[in-house]
């Protein structure tokens, strides 16, 4: 029997579920992080990847049905909207509904996502949040693999103090308080540092925040790929009735330039360019990291709004073909 917890503090807009729990456990008195763990998951510490192996427990634990919680926590505290539209889908359907939910999560290539990378705030947004909601806190948005500036403030995003270099995310730790300083004495609520992003990154950052907010379902890893050949081809990126991914790699390197796709992409930045766009799918998945997807995705339809218009008629044909 799970043990219920008495309170955890209401979300805040586009707010983490680390810096929910860093909240938690500031406002419960617990001495120390073992105790929060306890309390949350009911476990001694451990890492707490982008999404928690276990925040099915922490769902059980609070208030109300176990599913509802779940699926709260995941589209609200976490990242897990921005992947779905990648992810394909299983064959799980038969399961039972937390289970799909948990096997759908675990689709997730963790290679994809460095430790550092779910700990990344912008300065500017530490201190507008205190004026706006009391509270500086860990945005979710800013947690995005490939998201290297903010958003709202197009200001550089950091995963580690700008004075001695220490990282913000440690491994079965809490993610620390923003009104706390430093081991070092740095400050992130008395500190701003002006740099700005290039305007395609911003862009970028813009299509990503938009994509996880509209939460949009998984589809087939074909209907993906349909979806990106189709479009690609519109756009003039062909090779007779083919799409012609070295046009289309050529053209996305004019757009955003090598300095800014080897900030996003890793890959990229590490010069492995060959194959860097696959529309070839393994286990029901397309074979290429969420952030390749982004880049793909913003570049080729611009906004969300035209990216799901395409998805679903590309789903209607698909399944149109499907029925003959």
């Amino acid at each position: 029997m799970h043990k219920s917890i008495l309170f955890f503090p209401t979300s805040l807009p586009d707010e983490t579920l680390q810096s929910r729990i860093t909240r938690y456990h500031l406002l419960s008195g617990n001495r120390s992080e073992h105790e929060t763990f306890s309390d949350i998951f009911g476990v001694s510490p451990f890492t707490m990847n982008i999404i928690p192996n276990r925040i099915g427990d922490l769902a059980a634990r609070l208030p109300g049905d176990k599913d509802s919680n779940l699926d709260d926590l995941l589209s609200l505290n976490t990242i897990w909207p921005a992947y779905r539209p990648f992810l394909g889908t299983s064959e799980s359907n038969d399961h039972a509904r937390d289970r799909c939910i948990i096997n759908a999560v675990a689709r997730i290539p963790r290679r994809e996502v460095s430790i550092h990378s779910m700990a990344k705030i912008c300065l500017a947004c530490v201190q507008a949040d205190l004026i706006e909601e009391g509270h500086s806190y860990w945005h979710r948005a800013h947690q995005i693999p490939g998201m290297t500036v903010c958003w709202r403030h197009n200001q550089a995003l950091f995963q580690s103090c700008p004075k001695c270099t220490h990282p913000f995310y440690r491994l079965r730790k809490l993610l620390p308080s923003l009104a706390n300083e430093c081991i070092c004495g740095w400050n992130p609520l008395q500190s701003y540092i002006e740099e700005p992003g290039d305007k395609a990154e911003h862009n970028f950052s813009l299509f990503a925040k938009n994509l996880l907010e509209r939460s949009l379902p998984a589809v087939k890893s074909e209907i993906l790929a349909g979806c990106y050949t189709r479009q690609a081809k519109k756009m003039g990126f062909s090779c007779g009735q083919f799409m012609s991914r070295k046009k289309l790699f050529h053209s996305i390197q004019s757009k955003f330039g090598d300095e800014i796709l080897a900030k996003i992409d890793n890959a990229y930045a590490a010069g492995k360019h060959n194959q860097w766009i696959r529309t070839t799918s393994t286990n029901g998945l397309l074979d290429m990291p969420i952030t390749r997807h982004l880049i793909l995705a913003y570049h080729l339809f611009e906004n969300v709004d035209r990216f799901e218009k395409c998805l679903a008629a590309e789903s209607l044909i698909f399944n149109t073909r499907e029925k003959k």
